[in-house]
């Protein structure tokens, strides 16, 4: 496994699998390399446990930070403790988990084919936005939409009278949103009145370690499954 061990907070810690390779390579600065023994534990098996939400949080508030990058905590890292059934139970979880992941990649990849019929279907009945072969009328987005920014999380909340489930940049994707993890802040009813959503109201990532995420957006629906 390729392990980042320096990067932005919510990046440290993220791991990928390396599969066999048709060449000899090495990996360089800011990545770990982690490397199952595979007499006690099976690689899957740790990659599936290494890369769980549990101990991904857990990295990340081991990491020691230095301006805006945080830096994996070897040591600790080291000396998180591994649930180890037996071998052959292992590498039964480990194909469990590799057949569920496979299912989702063939879900990504069918959901990612309608992405771009849409869009298709957008550029067929409205022309491209960009080159407006149309002629349609324009505007700008300050003169058609409010821009609502949202609440910063700090520890100058504690003492708010309020607490309510609010969303994260983690819980919006391209296109979707993910409720299946929920927070809560401490607000004001101030506060509450100027960011409830309503209905149709457009959610963007105004800020994000990677660049290529900032501004990806969801539709919000009123949909809400769980109880905060």
């Amino acid at each position: 496994m390729l392990v980042s061990s320096a990067n932005s907070w919510n990046l440290v810690g993220k791991c990928c699998w390396i599969p066999d390779l048709p060449w000899k390579t090495t990996f360089g600065g800011f990545v770990s390399a982690l490397r199952a023994n595979p007499s006690r534990v099976n690689p899957r098996f740790l990659y599936w446990w290494f890369s769980s939400d549990r101990t991904q949080a857990l990295l990340r508030s081991f990491g020691r930070k230095t301006t805006s990058i945080s830096n994996l905590s070897v040591e600790q890292c080291l000396n998180l403790a591994v649930p180890l059934p037996p071998l052959p139970e292992q590498r039964r979880i480990a194909a469990i988990l590799d057949q569920a992941d496979a299912l989702r990649a063939k879900r990504r990849e069918a959901l990612a084919q309608l992405d771009s019929l849409t869009q298709s279907i957008f550029i067929e009945m409205f022309g491209d936005p960009v080159s407006n072969p149309n002629g349609w009328v324009l505007s700008d987005v300050g003169t058609l939409c409010e821009l609502q920014g949202g609440l910063q999380v700090t520890t100058a909340r504690k003492d708010l009278p309020l607490k309510v489930p609010y969303l994260r940049v983690a819980n919006v994707y391209r296109g979707r949103l993910n409720l299946t993890e929920m927070k809560t802040i401490q607000v004001t009813t101030t506060e509450v009145a100027r960011t409830t959503l309503i209905k149709g109201d457009l959610l963007i990532v105004e800020g994000h370690g990677n660049p290529n995420e900032v501004g990806r957006s969801a539709l919000w629906t009123e949909y809400f499954p769980i109880q905060v």
